[in-house]
């Protein structure tokens, strides 16, 4: 039963896949994960880098029927030998929470590079963090390695760096980093959703379930609702999903919005980057386009009130630097209207010089900005030269 279950899988993946039939050219660098190689491209040379498709969506049958014939059926085991035979001097991914990634036999003939390109936190990704009594942990594995992975901030790579990482290099985010700046504003307040399609059983942590993790978003929005209402301010809603549940998540807003002058904004429809430069403030949770708003410049501010709870303690701003307050300058863990309406008035206010000073105290400390990726092309030259 077993082997038939095996060679159904087999089939139906042959079946749903688009198929190579000839053993993979050889490359010096090759892309592990297709997701952000389109970004990628545009720092490597087009004719010497290849794509290995890890999600099923395209198959090397050369690759796959030497490996059965071996007797080597996982999935690890084909990346494995479809990168031995394209034989690269580097293997770079923009997926960072991959452990297959990580289980990639060392070789000293290549180098294995991350791009962390998301704010990676025991709420949102346990493949990676462990939440703990005594604090987050790390997912050990001794045969997880890699040689270089780039990383939005200094603390979070300490965390990286134990998943016997050998080089941190700090850029900031990637993704962002790659489009320019747009200093046209024609957008008053943005707010960035957070929201999922989850039931509200689904477990978040141990002791937090979807119900009460959402609640907390959704008391911002009313919180906003009224200050909107209150200064006849209108207020525009980025999407964050696509696809047919785009429908479920403008409802959501709708129920909330609906008396006030709103926009929902589609997520696919537009360049993310360029709709949070074009706001004058930007509302968000804990979100990376958050963060990645506040490298660009952009007035942005945080609000934390979740972090609160124990397990939460993660979603705070700046996570996982110790060394910040509860509430600062643009971010705050209160969830009164009052203190809603304080920061707003505050940050919307504030001269632009003012708001720069005070933002590039943090900045560094958070979450750099390295204009169109400089730190990794030298890096980079070095390794494929």
């Amino acid at each position: 039963m077993k082997i038939l279950r095996l060679f159904y899988k087999v089939f139906w993946i042959l079946v749903n896949s688009k198929l190579d039939f000839f053993k993979p050219q050889k490359k010096i660098i090759l892309i592990f994960d297709h997701v952000n190689s389109d970004i990628l491209m545009d720092y490597l040379p087009k004719k010497d880098t290849g794509i290995l498709f890890t999600r099923k969506e395209r198959i090397n049958l050369s690759v796959l029927f030497l490996n059965f014939i071996k007797g080597k059926f996982t999935p690890l085991e084909y990346f494995e030998a479809y990168i031995d035979a394209v034989k690269p001097k580097v293997v770079i991914t923009c997926i960072d929470n991959n452990p297959l990634f990580y289980r990639i036999k060392k070789n000293k003939l290549r180098k294995k590079i991350v791009i962390a390109t998301t704010w990676r936190t025991p709420v949102h990704d346990s493949s990676i963090f462990q939440f703990q009594t005594n604090g987050t942990r790390v997912v050990k594995n001794p045969e997880f390695n890699a040689d270089h992975i780039f990383v939005l901030n200094e603390n979070i790579g300490k965390f990286f760096k134990e998943l016997n990482i050998e080089l941190v290099s700090v850029i900031g985010s990637f993704k962002s980093n790659h489009y320019k700046i747009d200093k046209k504003k024609d957008i008053k307040i943005l707010y960035i959703s957070s929201w999922n399609d989850l039931s509200f059983e689904k477990e978040i942590t141990s002791d937090v379930n979807y119900k009460l993790y959402d609640s907390f978003q959704k008391k911002l929005l009313k919180n906003i609702y009224e200050y909107c209402k209150k200064y006849n301010f209108s207020i525009s809603i980025l999407g964050k999903k696509s696809g047919k549940i785009v429908e479920q998540e403008y409802k959501y807003f709708e129920n909330i919005f609906k008396n006030i002058n709103w926009k929902f904004i589609k997520s696919k429809n537009v360049n993310s980057y360029e709709t949070i430069d074009r706001s004058e403030l930007i509302i968000t949770q804990n979100s990376t386009l958050g963060y990645e708003s506040l490298s660009r410049g952009n007035k942005t501010i945080f609000f934390n009130e979740s972090s609160k709870l124990k397990s939460l303690d993660s979603l705070r701003f700046g996570w996982p630097d110790e060394n910040l307050e509860k509430a600062g300058p643009f971010w705050t863990d209160q969830g009164s209207f009052a203190s809603c309406e304080n920061i707003l008035n505050k940050i919307l206010n504030l001269d632009f010089l003012i708001w720069k000073e005070i933002s590039e105290r943090y900045i560094r400390r958070v979450i750099l900005r390295d204009e169109n990726n400089i730190k990794f092309k030298s890096i980079l030259k070095k390794y494929i030269s």
